[in-house]
């Protein structure tokens, strides 16, 4: 009896279900308060191809006036942004996404495509409040516009419209396996990553797993919190060498970004719309190109020559039998990309555009600094809006449509361009407006009735009148900066010229312009606008850089001496300044002291070959080989191929009368330049003391 009274009592399994997930619930939901407490932030799932967050939020709440702003510390990046932290009712919120061209370079918000639909949308539709949020981060590649969009979603975003593809290349990455991730996982992380707790278990288990992963294979690499492009930290594009297999990640990242972004904006029911990017493909040359690695150096030499050849050509316009010597080049390397779009000039002068289309297409994509998107990327746009049934705009068939109407072929280039791909504001003005009809035709946008072609006009009128000749210096002040950054001295120098003319009283103006001038050989003009640019900021410590490396190498050593003396009390925290002033003391043979500032030099910067460089030849003067042979050896570690540091090291390894090591490293400069007869006679000469010893 009493046995069977137990029974009875005993809850079902249904009711112990029911009780325990009560249970679970509210435990997860006391953590979950307890980390709202402490300040814990939910984010959705980091990128499994770097390891990338974004560490710093783009907006910040001003509690004060209620609304979100740009970040100050971001301002370098994004233009200043602002909208209502409460989303009033009747409001459409739409955020662009992308790189400089959504930011609106080499102009501003006001004339970027953000800035043209903002305009549109306000005079057509006044009756709704709109708020359109330029959200384009300079040298923002996918990967960082994806992180940034998990924190854009949480500001009740209706539509996010993105343009990415040009920085893919930017940042210098590696990858671990590429994650193949279904999509179903992917959707799971993104509803869970919106709770802290998750957040933040997914947080511990992430450090217990990178301190238990000691091999490299297992690991991603952390990406800095802002953009340290490979062009900031080399001279030009040097840093980029061939590498098929990173550029079939990059691709496969790109692609994974895209869909990700797509699943940020389904996450909060917004919808996303991608612009495919479109390139300056003939009349801008590649950045770098490079030979087939089986080449011999006698080969290069001879094909370069003839290149160089071909060009000269070219721009005279004699085209007889060029197609053929060029033919002849693609087919000893197939991979030169210079090759390509010499080939496309010749066939586009000659009316022959469809092939000279394919060839202009080629360099692009053979281009080792890839700093305008590859072909893939528009396929990889068009593939993601297709099977994610998602809005695409086609720009790049707009423009090529567009082309053909006005030019009798399809090929896009300064027409629409005012670089390697930043358009034109017209190009700007034509998106925002395809857009427009985009969200017309979507009946997001109901225009009022006197929306026409006069009340569109009177819209260009307004904003273009707002671009005074003070903007258009400043752009050209801006092309030119980022064409110097990119290695393309020649193609900066008319942007230069004009902004350094038109911006007399601007101080990065005049130093453009006397950085392109010490680069073609007009050294007095050079040294005028350095002392220009100090005089207007004598806080610009690469003006002082670059005067006293000029004044140094012209002999003026006196005058030299006394800027870096200057420089050294304003800048003592600049590593170049150290560097310049220690090759000053070499010349002067205070050898200790300048042993001293190359130190200092690599104190604050431990990763510059060209200071070890000369660090080991302070060393090697004052009879300090040992240490001079470290440091070269540093400097060829940093900068493998750097023949004239070898050949430093082969003299030192010769005084020390180690001969073997001095023979290799002279071999080692003659596999790359056998025409060299001074170090062929080094060779002659080390062997016969060996011999003789």
């Amino acid at each position: 009896m009493h046995k069977q009274e137990f029974q009875k009592g005993k809850l079902s399994l249904q009711k112990k279900l029911t009780f325990s997930l009560i249970t679970i619930v509210g435990v997860f939901f006391i953590i979950e308060v307890l980390l709202s407490l402490t300040g814990y932030q939910a984010f959705l799932a980091d990128d499994p191809y770097v390891g990338f967050q974004s560490g710093f939020p783009l907006f910040i709440l001003d509690q004060e006036k209620g609304i979100y702003q740009t970040a100050q510390n971001k301002l370098t990046y994004f233009n200043q942004q602002s909208f209502p932290a409460k989303k009033a009712k009747n409001t459409y919120r739409i955020f662009t996404l992308g790189g400089s061209t959504t930011y609106g370079r080499p102009y501003f918000d006001s004339t970027s495509f953000s800035g043209w639909l903002r305009a549109f949308v306000h005079a057509a539709n006044p009756e709704r409040n709109w708020e359109i949020i330029n959200a384009g981060g300079v040298s923002y590649a996918s990967y960082r516009v994806a992180s940034l969009m998990e924190e854009l979603i949480q500001y009740e975003p209706d539509m996010f419209i993105v343009y990415s593809g040009h920085n893919e290349f930017l940042e210098s990455r590696t990858y671990s396996a590429i994650i193949d991730e279904p999509k179903a996982v992917t959707r799971l992380k993104l509803i869970l990553g919106n709770f802290r707790i998750y957040s933040f278990f997914y947080d511990i288990e992430k450090k217990l797993t990178s301190k238990k992963s000691n091999t490299k294979a297992n690991q991603t690499r952390e990406l800095e919190s802002e953009v340290t492009t490979l062009l900031d930290n080399s001279v030009g594009p040097d840093a980029y060498s061939r590498d098929d297999a990173k550029k079939n990640k990059i691709l496969a990242h790109y692609k994974f970004n895209l869909n990700r972004m797509t699943e940020l904006a389904k996450s909060k029911n917004a919808e996303i719309v991608f612009v495919s990017p479109p390139v300056n493909a003939k009349d801008f040359s590649p950045f770098k190109s490079q030979h087939k690695y089986e080449m011999s150096k006698e080969e290069k030499i001879t094909y370069d020559k003839e290149l160089t050849s071909i060009s000269l050509d070219i721009d005279r316009r004699k085209f007889d039998d060029i197609v053929q010597r060029l033919n002849k080049l693609i087919e000893s390397d197939n991979r030169y990309a210079l090759t390509y779009y010499e080939k496309g000039r010749v066939l586009f002068a000659k009316g022959q555009y469809n092939h000279a289309k394919k060839n202009f297409l080629q360099a692009v994509d053979e281009d080792i600094c890839p700093l305008r998107a590859l072909t893939p990327m528009g396929n990889i746009v068009q593939e993601i809006a297709s099977k994610n049934n998602v809005n695409m705009i086609p720009l790049t068939q707009i423009l090529e449509s567009m082309c053909m109407r006005e030019y009798g072929h399809t090929i896009l280039g300064e027409e629409y361009f005012l670089d390697h791909v930043h358009p034109r504001i017209q190009v700007n003005q034509l998106l925002g407006l395809e857009l427009f009809n985009l969200l017309t035709k979507k009946a997001i946008v109901r225009p009022n009735a006197s929306w026409g072609d006069a009340k569109i006009k009177n819209v260009v009128l307004k904003v273009e009148k707002e671009i005074d000749e003070n903007a258009h210096a400043h752009a050209k002040k801006t092309l030119a900066r980022v064409l110097i950054w990119a290695g393309k001295t020649k193609e900066a120098a008319r942007f230069a010229e004009t902004s350094a003319r038109l911006l007399k009283n601007d101080a990065e103006a005049q130093f453009h312009y006397g950085y392109l001038k010490d680069t073609d050989g007009n050294y007095e003009e050079a040294i005028a606008a350095y002392k220009s640019a100090i005089e207007l900021n004598p806080d610009y410590a690469r003006a002082y850089n670059n005067l006293v490396s000029l004044l140094y190498s012209l002999g003026r050593i006196k005058d030299a001496m006394e800027l870096a003396q200057q420089a050294l009390i304003k800048f003592p925290d600049n590593a170049l300044v150290h560097n310049n002033y220690g090759q000053i003391l070499v010349h002067q043979k205070r050898f200790e002291e300048s042993i001293k500032s190359f130190k200092k030099s690599l104190k604050l910067n431990s990763m510059d070959a060209f200071v070890y460089a000369n660090l080991g030849l302070a060393y090697s003067f004052a009879s300090m080989n040992e240490e001079a042979i470290k440091c070269f050896s540093v400097s060829l570690e940093l900068k493998p191929d750097d023949m004239e540091t070898k050949r430093y090291l082969g003299l030192v390894f010769a005084s020390e009368g180690r001969y073997e090591e001095a023979v290799f490293q002279f071999k080692e400069i003659l596999k790359k330049n056998p025409a060299n007869a001074q170090v062929a006679e080094y060779v002659r000469q080390v062997n016969k003391i060996s011999e003789a010893n």
